[in-house]
């Protein structure tokens, strides 16, 4: 399936998954390039306040968190609402996504 990386398709799933990790519900492996990559996106709101994942210098990458943006992307157009799921969980448990 190809998704294409547009505000479209990305804005919704990167705020989403901001909301998450604020809200300590999101939480990776910890590995340094992930780290590292996460560390490289940059912002900028557009006027309609929609968001989309840029380098924050050329020599940067960002392939791991935008990978998991677009999966987000899927995972909110496919599967209904991330609290929908998130609700089936035990509060008192994280939730690892690898």
């Amino acid at each position: 399936m190809e998704v294409p990386q547009t505000v479209r398709n990305l804005s919704e799933a990167m705020k989403e998954t901001e909301s998450l990790v604020y809200a300590g519900r999101f939480h990776h492996s910890n590995h340094p390039v992930m780290n590292w990559m996460m560390s490289n996106v940059t912002v900028k709101p557009d006027k309609n306040d929609n968001i989309f994942p840029n380098k924050s210098t050329p020599e940067a990458k960002i392939d791991g968190p935008v990978a998991l943006f677009t999966a987000m992307s899927r995972f909110l157009v496919n599967g209904g609402g991330v609290n929908d799921f998130l609700s089936t969980l035990d509060p008192d448990e994280d939730l690892l996504i690898l």
